[in-house]
């Protein structure tokens, strides 16, 4: 195992860049306002109840280091102290029914050589290169945990309540595969708040006869309860980040040359992704892209891109009762090599879940060797 990863403890909760009661009032009313959000109620309550009893915990962290490789660490602690007992090289989250596995994979995919292609025949199946290309995959695989189950088995490839979805699709038709000639893609999951995955991805590939590739970029959203892309915004949400981040980002670049004549309209909000604040828990950060074009030689034109990220002003109702860490997540403070991504409460949930991600960490190296977590002075 590739053991780059760090955390340390913050050891004065008192310094919190934000008062943890007006936190705790903030979440609460964001909730309220969400109306069908009972589970949600109950999720602020509960760490509200927690931080006031100063209960031991058992949580799962996932983190991600500079080269966008992910490992879960498994802490215990209450407010005051946590403790890594256990780690696992891949990004594991948890819902009352199930344990949920995010790896990063790649296959090989033949090039066409379009020399060969017969172009006359639209029928015609390109003869293959010498030349293969990665192709990405983000797989999220799923193992259902029944309650009553006495032996709980986690590598069970044969078995029906196993499920694997990719969360990077490949969306380019069966027929554009046969007269592919060059693909440059990317994907990684930059936080989970909740049951939501945010994921931010880069993909550009290239047809016989295409000029030039074609690029897109963005940002998805997926929603493991339902197991299926879903936006955690609302259109009125939406319009609001439009008329406040978004004018702001385009503040940002208004006198800039090349973007001058732009207006905050034609800006594009191309991410939305979680910011761990360190002794609270989750903000998030909008992402908008300026492009524009500048005529220098009266010959050529160039085309210009900038990328804007703005810390929001509010979190969003739906991600608002989930944003707030547990006491024993709140202790972490991260290295600036790795990130936190999300974490998921053990604590409470049915036993059968608890035994099975107990075995999950048994046959991983002892999370010593790969955390540094400073007694509290």
């Amino acid at each position: 195992m590739n053991l780059f990863f760090h955390i340390a403890l913050k050891l004065k909760p008192h310094i919190w860049p934000i008062p943890l009661t007006l936190l705790l009032i903030f979440f609460t009313t964001s909730c309220h306002r969400n109306s069908g959000s009972t589970g949600d109620a109950r999720n602020v309550a509960m760490v509200m109840a927690l931080e006031e009893a100063d209960t031991p915990l058992t949580a799962m962290v996932w983190l991600r280091d500079g080269d966008d490789a992910y490992q879960t660490v498994l802490l215990t602690g209450n407010k005051n102290r946590s403790v890594a007992t256990a780690t696992h090289p891949s990004l594991l989250l948890a819902t009352p029914a199930s344990i949920l596995n995010i790896t990063s994979q790649t296959d090989e995919i033949v090039l066409c050589d379009c020399s060969k292609l017969d172009t006359n025949d639209s029928e015609s199946v390109c003869p293959a290169s010498i030349q293969s290309v990665p192709r990405q995959h983000l797989l999220l695989s799923t193992q259902t945990v029944p309650a009553a189950e006495n032996e709980i088995r986690i590598n069970a490839d044969a078995d029906s309540s196993t499920a694997t979805i990719d969360l990077f699709p490949f969306e380019i038709s069966e027929s554009d595969m046969q007269k592919l000639v060059a693909l440059d893609e990317y994907a990684v999951v930059t936080g989970t708040v909740g049951p939501y995955v945010f994921i931010r991805y880069e993909r550009a590939f290239q047809l016989c006869g295409d000029e030039k590739p074609t690029e897109t970029h963005g940002y998805s959203v997926f929603n493991i309860n339902r197991m299926e892309f879903e936006s955690p915004l609302k259109d009125e949400e939406l319009s609001q980040i439009r008329h406040a981040e978004q004018q702001i980002a385009y503040d940002s670049i208004a006198n800039t040359t090349g973007f001058s004549h732009l207006s905050a309209d034609d800006l594009q909000l191309t991410g939305i992704h979680p910011v761990f604040v360190n002794g609270v828990g989750f903000s998030l950060e909008y992402e908008f892209e300026a492009r524009s074009k500048l005529d220098e030689s009266q010959i050529n034109w160039r085309e210009y891109t900038r990328q804007i990220s703005i810390q929001a002003r509010k979190i969003p109702d739906e991600l608002a009762p989930f944003a707030l860490a547990p006491p024993v997540v709140r202790n972490l403070v991260a290295a600036d090599t790795v990130s936190i991504g999300g974490w998921t409460l053990i604590s409470g949930m049915q036993e059968s879940i608890q035994k099975a991600i107990a075995t999950l960490f048994e046959a991983e190296e002892d999370a010593a060797t790969a955390l540094s977590l400073p007694e509290e002075k």
